[in-house]
């Protein structure tokens, strides 16, 4: 298994060509803590070009490409 990571992006990773958030903690609306496990992120496709909505914003793969940065093979 292939393990890449985004640079710019620390709360997202690659394993075997699926993106995944990873899984983090949150205050909901009754101040209690929530643990959000990792979740696959799905290929969107917008004005023709295929890529991630991260953060709330559209980035195609073109423009991720650069940002991988390898951490570990098994």
């Amino acid at each position: 298994m292939k393990i890449f990571k985004l640079v710019g992006f620390e709360n997202y990773i690659i394993k075997d060509k699926i993106m995944y958030r990873k899984a983090h903690k949150v205050i909901d609306k009754l101040c209690r803590w929530k643990y959000i496990s990792e979740r696959e992120i799905k290929v969107s496709v917008k004005n023709g070009n295929e890529g991630y909505y991260l953060n709330g914003r559209f980035y195609p793969l073109k423009k991720l490409r650069h940002r991988l940065k390898f951490i570990q093979s098994s």
